[in-house]
């Protein structure tokens, strides 16, 4: 468990004590026996974890007779703790003959015993080794839990008999393990025994302590871990968690607000806005500032202070979902707390800001401070007085952070929004350099429409006719215009001071009106408007705008009045009827009426001119047909009889862009193009059933995707080529007609040539297909085969097989992507000429015989799903199992397997005489092919949509090396030490094995070495070390890198890599590529455990590989520490930063022992700079080159001033950070806590 500080001072963790009267580490109970079930709680964290040595207690080596026995030896300097932290007792214990460790004799039990303010767990060891028939184990006399944790070998076996934990070797020979055997204590533990049974006198034993301290965030002398107020701001914790992880724990997975990485059980300032979360969990006027409480009063109340003995219940002013403490807005009037809490000068601007840094850690940053940035935690940061001490602009209410109208004038401060942009701090009305909302003197008398009558009385305030409670949607339910005004355009200008709402260049009050019926306005004098509020005589009565296309919208605010999908800033500008408005927008607006520079008419600067000189709109406003109404209200412009959006050719969604006749003038304004004739049959599209002549009729072409029943109305175009289906003689662009492909093959009828009279007399249908004609689904999914890219569903597309007459793979024909005749046939399709127009069927009378048919059975390859028939479907013959079956060529003639009926059905890929149909390892490595087949389809058929695992185009079951690591799959599926090599058989025993090895002839259970998802055969990195197999298992010489490689090439095509073949690259399956013994054959760095792809530990200096990744990057390969050219995890003899120790604990008081700060190998340490620091982050000692001898800390400070430096610091917990560069380079930063006792 990782150590983790919520507080820190210039960058420096800060260490918090338990007990202010004397410095000690905080625990949680008193005694270890009060603290069993601590190790998972949040805020406690583990210190190093230490071996007890019969050093530490002062016993002789050697003694084998269970007499070793010491009472309560305080071993707390093995951690740099107080005295009394960790105390050990030790009975009937022995000691080994060297290196300082315990022993247990078989006769007598060895116990240990802890006891002291600090709770420790326990790793507790035995001897690897156990004889034949008997017990190692430990009983827990305290009842705590143990989990058994190493690996047992075959033969040994673990079982728990109520406390009483133990391996047994059940065989009748002695067995070591590989490693020892261990158990982990799974709380804090008090009282463990070790025992054996062993024929041996002593049996070998070893003990580990991790001791478990916690923190006290507050400083109040209640461990997190048990205060119900963290941060002691009155709130609970319980309340400032949102306890989204269900557990009812507030310190696991904890709420922050304000995201400043303090939890909001640990942050003062919880919503980061500048008023401490004790101030705004408070009524204002009702506030308590918290009781100056000493630690046994805290203590009693369970860290809660006295003043708020039941936890405050947090305030919310604006009754939302968030109280005020987590509430960037209490009051919800647009203005946020960090600016209304902070504005003194009641300007708009705070004069206290966010400055990002938080000095002491409490979660206020220190620009909101009103004392030293350094006070830590001031629960509320001198705020007695919140009524006086917190700006209020007004004195009522309640002040400016919690008031709705903080100037008192009767206008609630979101109202005084004048520009609706949301932040009222930027509105001054009178431009005194007072926002309005601090103002209660802001001019009344703002007139927008110069008429003499103020906006705060004018109804009409821009004067467009529209009453200014029509032009507000009124989404705040004031029913008042003048607050949260709409702005439909977004311009800046609501709507009621805007001449032109919607930005189409058509003044409001021309679109309000009726084309015909419109009036003008007057021209009032001022006495005239004041009578009428403001209103314009012309308008005596409420005017309700006009809504042409009756959508939810009317004309002066909808973008499209007409609904033609020709937009109203087009046809009320666009006066050549060229498709391209005349006037179009800038973006400008010089006089502020809301109507664009690009728009007026007149002077750009001619400030409201309500109509801007639109007195007759039906004659000073575009309109082609003279009829109906002007463009931007008629949904058939040119009067053609043709609806605007039906004159859409292209069914883009612009009718603007279509242009049939190239005259320059689109459709939809051009009454001449209403006569077009597509297939050119004398019958026109308006009335032509069928338009492009392929059998097919509009209606069935069209998907009727716009529910109007209307083909030629947003048409449908499968293949996006700008040609419509039912204008396009190849709407899926596979190169063979709609006419043909909309017909069964054998019973195919052909176009009669009708006459002009013939297709007048059919609406335009041809008379070879008197009724309408259902469209053929091959396949019978969800598209017929004219819009079916692959008809059959084989994976080889029709544009590929209607197209490949030489049987080749390829299509013969391919897309250009140019059509000449605009038939929408590509002119790559094309069997005549390019340009021969809507040649329905393009010549193919007969399909049966004009498209290409492999086996001349079934149907054309197009709809055949075996193409060459024989009997194995199309997508059967992929092979490789990529989707393609177009590039599978098993006997390599050139011809694609799904074309070939001639395939040699007597594959047989390992050369073993048995063909790979009926072969049940068709790769010969041991493993069955349908284990290398992960059944994908279901259809349990190992040799259908096979498994490629390293894609090397070789299917697993085709494959040697499937994870192309160079080991092949056969020595990978099996265990290293229990390899069995691959008989040489014969015909007759591979006949009557179907096919499979007689070493094997069940099949190989493919072994698992990290027991993850993978198997070692298909498993890149089969030990999981992070050094990959490809490496592990082709360096033979130890300097991580492999002494062969991948190169690409694979000669023999057996899977195996050529730069892996240990013999001839091509001599073909050579099933286990002559490792017949992977034990000694394999790179073995340290000749225990198993080969290095296997081994967790490759050179067995007890430190995992992946661990000896020293620069973390994920690449054990490029650490050296010693730089000897042998990598780390290779090098059992290389020294680590393991072996630089900083001691923890300092005691100045002239006994020798501990006179400085001892650092065990610093020699080892070059360039190195000590650092110290006391628990406020104050640098106390800062020094280079530390020795141990004439370079020390001896307890004195060298950092502070106020310090006497002759003088020593008093006695607590320091923090340093000690950085050094190692022998290969690698710079190595220590940091972590000691401390100083007298």
């Amino acid at each position: 468990m990782l150590f983790v500080s919520h507080f820190s001072f210039a960058g420096i963790p800060s260490f918090f004590e338990g007990n202010v009267e004397d410095n000690s580490i905080p625990t949680i109970g008193t005694t270890a026996q009060e603290n069993l079930e601590i190790i998972d709680i949040a805020g406690c964290s583990n210190l190093d974890q230490k071996e007890l040595r019969t050093s530490d207690f002062g016993f002789a080596d050697g003694v084998q007779d269970g007499s070793l026995s010491a009472e309560n030896v305080d071993l707390s300097s093995k951690w740099g703790l107080p005295q009394g932290s960790v105390i050990v007792s030790v009975s009937g214990a022995s000691s080994k003959s060297s290196l300082q460790l315990f022993e247990v004799n078989r006769n007598l039990p060895a116990t240990f015993r802890f006891s002291g303010t600090v709770p420790v767990t326990i790793v507790a060891e035995h001897s690897s080794r156990v004889d034949s028939n008997l017990r190692d184990g430990i009983i827990a006399l305290d009842g705590v839990q143990y989990v058994q944790t190493s690996s047992l070998p075959s033969g040994i076996v673990s079982g728990t008999e109520a406390n009483n934990y133990y391996v047994e070797n059940t065989t009748s020979s002695a067995i070591t393990a590989s490693n020892r055997l261990v158990w982990e204590s799974q709380a804090a533990a008090t009282e463990i025994q070790f025992y054996t049974t062993s024929v041996s006198l002593v049996n070998g034993i070893r003990i580990r302590l991790t001791p478990i301290i916690c923190l006290d965030t507050d400083g109040d002398g209640v461990p997190d871990a048990t205060d119900l107020d963290d941060d002691n701001d009155g709130i609970y914790d319980s309340v400032e968690d949102a306890n989204s992880d269900g557990d009812d724990d507030p310190l696991t997975n904890p709420t922050d607000r304000d995201k400043d990485g303090n939890p909001n059980h640990l942050d003062i300032d919880a919503d980061n806005d500048g008023i401490p979360d004790n101030v705004e969990a408070q009524t204002t006027n009702g506030y308590i500032s918290p009781n100056d409480d000493q630690v046994d009063t805290v203590i009693a109340n369970n860290g809660v202070n006295s003043a708020y003995p039941n936890g405050l219940i947090p305030v919310n002013s604006d009754n939302a979902t968030t109280p005020d403490y987590l509430d960037g807005d209490s009051d919800n009037d647009l203005v946020l707390d960090s600016t209304e809490g902070h504005d003194f000068d009641f300007d708009g601007q705070p004069d206290n800001t966010y400055t990002g840094t938080d000095t002491d850690g409490d979660g206020l940053d220190d620009g909101y401070e009103h004392g030293t940035v350094d006070d830590g935690y001031n629960f509320n940061d001198g705020i007695d007085d919140p009524a006086n001490d917190l700006p209020d602009t007004d004195g009522t209410g309640d002040v400016n952070y919690r008031d709705i109208d903080d100037d008192g004038d009767g206008t609630d401060t979101p109202d005084e929004d004048t520009d609706a942009d949301g932040d009222p701090t930027n509105d001054d009305t009178d431009a005194d350099g007072t926002p309005d909302y601090l103002d209660n003197t802001v001019d009344p008398k703002l007139d927008t429409d110069g008429d003499g009558v103020p906006d705060s009385v004018d109804i009409d305030d821009d004067n467009d006719a529209l009453t200014d409670n029509i032009e507000d949607a009124n989404e705040d339910g004031d029913n008042d215009p003048l607050t949260n005004p709409t702005d439909t355009d977004g311009d800046g200008v609501p709507n009621h001071l805007d001449m032109d709402s919607d930005n189409d260049g058509i003044p409001d009050n021309v679109e309000a009106q009726l084309t015909e019926a419109y009036i003008a306005p007057n021209d009032d004098d001022a006495e005239t408007y004041a009578a009428n509020n403001g209103l314009n005589s012309a308008y005596p009565e409420e005017h309700l705008p006009v809504n042409s296309d009756g959508d939810d919208l009317p004309d002066y605010i909808d973008l499209d009045s007409d609904n033609d999908t020709v937009a109203d800033n087009n046809e009320g500008n666009d006066f050549d009827f060229n498709g391209e408005p005349d006037q179009s927008l800038t973006g400008v607006d010089t006089d502020g009426d809301g109507l664009d520079d690009g728009y007026e008419h007149g002077t750009v600067d001619d400030g409201f001119n309500f109509n801007d000189g639109i007195d007759d709109p039906a004659n000073d406003l575009p309109d082609t047909d003279g009829t109906g109404d002007v463009n931007y209200r008629d949904i058939d412009d040119d009067g053609d009889g043709n609806d605007t959006p039906d004159e859409d050719t292209d069914a883009d969604g612009d009718p603007t862009n279509d242009d049939t006749d190239g005259n320059g003038t689109p459709d939809y304004l051009d009454p001449g193009t209403d006569t077009l004739d597509t297939d050119g049959d004398g019958v026109p599209d308006s009335v032509d059933v069928d338009d492009d002549n392929d059998a097919l009729t509009d209606n069935i072409e069209d998907a009727n995707e716009d529910g109007d029943n209307d083909p030629l109305t947003s048409p449908t175009d499968t293949d996006g080529d700008g040609v419509p289906d039912h204008l396009d003689m190849d709407s899926d662009n596979d190169g063979i007609p709609d006419n043909v492909e909309a017909q069964l093959t054998e019973a195919y009828i052909t176009p009669n040539d009708d006459d002009a009279e013939t297709y007048a007399a059919n609406n335009g249908l041809n008379s070879a297909y008197p009724e309408e004609h259902l469209p053929v689904n091959s396949d019978g999914d969800d598209l017929p085969d004219y819009i079916d890219l692959d008809s059959d569903n084989d994976m080889v597309p029709d544009s590929n097989e209607g197209n490949d007459f030489d049987f080749n793979g390829e299509p013969d024909q391919t897309l250009t992507g140019v059509d000449t005749d605009g038939d929408g046939l590509d002119d790559g399709y094309e069997h005549g000429t390019v340009d021969d127009g809507y040649n329905f069927n393009d010549g193919i009378d007969d399909p049966a015989n004009d498209l290409p048919d492999t086996d001349g059975t079934g149907d054309v390859n197009y709809r055949d799903i075996d193409d060459d028939g024989d009997g194995t479907d199309t997508p059967d013959e992929d092979t490789d199992a990529d989707g393609d079956p177009t590039n599978d060529d098993t006997d390599t003639d050139g011809t694609p397997d799904y074309l070939d009926n001639s395939v040699d059905p007597k594959l047989d890929t390992d050369g073993d005489g048995i063909f790979d149909s009926v072969d049940l390892d068709d790769d010969n490595d041991g493993i069955l092919d349908a284990t290398e087949d992960p059944n994908l389809d279901g259809d349990d058929n190992p040799l259908t949509d096979v498994l490629d695992t390293d894609n090397d185009g070789q299917p697993d079951h085709l494959d040697m090396d499937s994870d192309n690591d160079g080991i092949p799959d056969n020595v990978e599926a099996q265990l290293t030490e229990a390899y069995i090599a691959p008989n040489d058989d014969d015909l007759a025993t591979y006949e009557e094995n179907n096919g499979l090895n007689s070493s094997y002839t069940d099949g190989l259970e493919p072994v698992n070495t990290d027991d993850d998802d993978l198997p070692d055969y298909i498993d890149t990195d089969s030990d999981n070390d992070l050094v990959p197999d490809n490496n592990e298992g082709n360096d033979f010489n130890f300097d991580g890198v492999p002494d062969q490689t991948f190169t690409g090439s694979d000669t023999d095509a057996d899977g195996l890599d050529d730069g892996y073949e240990h013999g001839s690259v091509d001599d073909g399956f050579n099933f286990n590529d002559g490792i017949e013994d992977p034990a000694n054959d394999l790179p073995d760095t340290d000749g225990s455990e198993d080969v290095n792809y296997r081994d967790i530990d490759d050179d067995g200096d007890g430190t995992d590989t992946m661990e000896e990744d020293g620069n973390t990057d994920g690449d054990p390969t490029n650490d050296d520490l010693d730089d000897d050219g042998t990598p780390s995890y290779l090098d059992p003899e290389e020294p680590t930063n393991d072996a630089i120790v900083v001691m923890q604990m300092v005691t100045p008081n002239g006994d020798g022992k501990n006179e400085f700060l001892y650092i065990e190998n610093v020699d080892l340490a070059l360039n190195n700079t000590l650092q110290i620091f006391n628990r406020w982050g104050m640098p106390v000692y800062s020094g280079t080159d530390y020795n141990n001898q004439n370079k020390v800390f001896d307890g004195r400070s060298q950092g502070r001033t106020t310090i006497n430096n002759e003088e020593y610091l008093p006695a607590g917990v320091y923090f340093y950070i000690f950085e050094y560069e190692m022998l290969n380079g690698q710079n190595i930063t220590d940091s972590g806590y000691f401390y100083i006792s007298q």
